[in-house]
């Protein structure tokens, strides 16, 4: 049962949005028309092994694009490095189609690269749109985490609304120092003698991991 004032919100998105998602739903099923159409070989799937190739020109098998934040400079991304292959080998074939910006705000904590984590949003959306506009894929397969990634990946799926899509998490993200791969209760942190026991009580982190101070004046702020 549906709360009344949730529902009388939703029926007023639903009234004001009309006109947008009009438009937006004959684009999708425009889109659904005209897609996928696998006819630019030398373009499309050249660089494929030969049995993809066979699949692909026959439509025996579809085709899911993937896209990938993958690097190994970030310790939530780098578990990606194995994906593409493995969903290779799933019934189907699929392409990596585009790679996609994965800024870390923890790597730049104090320094001033940490506001640059809000100015890839734009791109990452339209870099979505334009490796699934390729008219080449049968659904989407992304490859990415963190608040400041996937929702901007989700407005580029959305796009190509036509297209069946999933969002796939990776592993846990490695550790850095060893006394942070196990979580404890903040009591035991109190208690314990870790280098690394400031920085998980938010408070400075040991010096090893500290940013360098820009000047007394103007002191690098510290977030853990």
């Amino acid at each position: 049962m549906v709360h009344p004032r949730l529902k009388e919100i939703t029926d007023r998105i639903i009234e004001r949005s009309a006109a947008g998602r009009k438009d937006y739903l004959r684009r999708i099923q425009t889109q659904r028309t005209i897609t996928p159409q696998r006819t630019n070989l030398e373009y499309g799937f050249a660089a494929c092994p030969a049995a993809d190739k066979q699949h692909l020109a026959t439509d025996k098998q579809p085709n899911r694009g993937i896209i990938t934040g993958y690097n190994d400079k970030l310790p939530a991304y780098q578990p990606y490095e194995s994906y593409p292959e493995i969903i290779r080998n799933i019934q189907a074939t699929a392409q990596v189609t585009v790679d996609v910006p994965a800024m870390c705000d923890g790597a730049t904590q104090g320094l001033p690269a940490m506001d640059l984590s809000a100015f890839p949003c734009d791109l990452i959306a339209m870099s979505v749109a334009v490796g699934l506009s390729h008219c080449m894929f049968d659904a989407a397969v992304f490859l990415g985490v963190c608040d400041k990634i996937v929702p901007e990946r989700l407005i580029g799926a959305l796009s190509l609304g036509h297209l069946p899509a999933i969002f796939l998490p990776a592993c846990p993200m490695l550790q850095a120092l060893p006394t942070l791969g196990k979580p404890a209760p903040v009591s035991d942190l109190q208690k314990a003698k870790s280098p690394a026991k400031n920085c998980l009580l938010q408070k400075a982190p040991p010096a090893t991991l500290r940013a360098p101070a820009r000047s007394a004046a103007q002191p690098t702020p510290i977030r853990c």
